[in-house]
């Protein structure tokens, strides 16, 4: 009787344990894996993209997140493009086709298995038209 006591204890401290080491990582600050900026011909946007990784603890994911900022006006970032994805890094690239049209494309890594989901697209932020070309 008292070896399966002090077993059920131990079962009891380790579940405890592993428990608490999930929720810690739960909470994480992501982990950005890449990014870039792009400024408008006009110097009145500025475009970032940023990859991250999120989670762990077999909840972890990637996403690439494309924000715009009007660059001397009041600072608000606006999420514009929100992408998940299968691997820490995506091909994506940003480009300002005139100083009122960013042009972003984006392509699986390559490897073996990547897809991409678009969770999120704007059309227009602040009067700029924001295109889209996935692969």
């Amino acid at each position: 009787m008292r070896n399966s006591r002090a077993s059920a204890e131990k079962i009891k401290l380790l579940f405890g344990m592993c428990f608490a080491l999930f929720l810690g990582s739960c909470g994480s600050s992501p982990t950005v894996t890449w990014k870039e900026s792009s400024i408008s011909p006009d110097k009145r946007w500025v475009a970032t993209a940023r990859s991250e990784i999120i989670g762990g603890m077999g909840g972890q994911f990637d996403q690439t997140i494309v924000t715009m900022t009007e660059d001397d006006r009041d600072n608000t970032t606006k999420e514009i493009l929100i992408l998940s994805h299968e691997y820490p890094t995506i091909n994506l690239s940003m480009r300002w086709v005139s100083p009122t049209n960013l042009l972003i494309k984006y392509a699986e890594s390559g490897r073996p298995g990547d897809k991409i989901i678009v969770n999120f697209r704007a059309i227009t932020y602040g009067g700029a038209s924001i295109s889209v070309d996935g692969r």
